[in-house]
């Protein structure tokens, strides 16, 4: 019942999400992407979404990325610089620990990309993404962003990422359970340390990765679920996983 709520949500997103952007000053594609090279989409109303809290109001004018921590060259990057830098399109699946998932394609900027303008310290092997309003947080290692080319995405099938969906950006963590995917980026940290992100303070696995099926079994006892279920229930809390 709680995703069916969601997913409705979604419906009446997809319709006024033009009209937001225009407000916000984006120009967005009429046409929603539905199949990429033979690829079949997940179209967007139908693509599930969960989330902590409220989303957050993103305000263009006064909104920078920062690149951070461990790096030679720290920046603040305006919406637009980022959407300046080489993009890469790629179809990718999400998915969530309690079942569900889609396929979409996601447009963005490379995560290397980043931290090759901000001379990421040789030292450096860990990459935190921290949302606007610092309430979540995750991380990945800097290996894994190399290895996979990890896109830090501004589209979702050809649409500005909505803004329930994490506008104006969203990791694209691929072979990676959901809670991985940090939506609303508003700073990413580079360390020489290991993180424990939201979830994982909780007891979710910081490799997250799908393949790996203790992850699965591991995630079934969830000793915090029943108050945030709770919570959840009231419409204050969605969970991410």
């Amino acid at each position: 019942m709680k995703y069916r709520k969601i997913r409705r949500k979604g419906q009446v997103l997809a319709t006024m999400v033009f009209v937001v952007w225009a407000a916000a000053g984006i120009s967005g594609r009429a046409q929603e992407i539905t199949e990429f090279k033979g690829e079949k989409l997940t179209p967007l109303k139908e693509q599930a979404n969960t989330y902590i809290g409220k989303p957050p109001k993103v305000d263009l004018s006064k909104y920078r990325l920062q690149v951070t921590g461990k790096v030679n060259k720290p920046l603040e990057l305006s919406y637009d610089e980022i959407l300046a830098l080489p993009r890469e399109a790629r179809v990718i699946d999400l998915n969530c620990v309690e079942g569900w998932g889609f396929k979409a394609l996601w447009t963005g900027v490379k995560v290397v990309d980043l931290a090759a303008l901000a001379e990421a310290d040789p030292k450096a092997k860990t990459v935190i993404f921290h949302e606007i309003g610092g309430t979540y947080s995750s991380a990945l290692p800097l290996e894994y962003l190399r290895e996979m080319n990890v896109l830090l995405a501004f589209q979702v099938n050809g649409l500005a990422i909505p803004p329930e969906r994490g506008f104006p950006f969203q990791v694209t963590a691929e072979g990676k359970w959901g809670y991985k995917w940090v939506k609303w980026v508003e700073k990413i940290e580079f360390s020489d340390k290991d993180y424990q992100g939201y979830w994982e303070k909780r007891g979710y696995p910081n490799s997250a990765d799908i393949k790996k099926k203790q992850l699965t079994c591991s995630l079934q006892k969830r000793p915090h679920e029943s108050a945030e279920s709770r919570k959840a229930k009231g419409g204050s809390v969605s969970l991410e996983f």
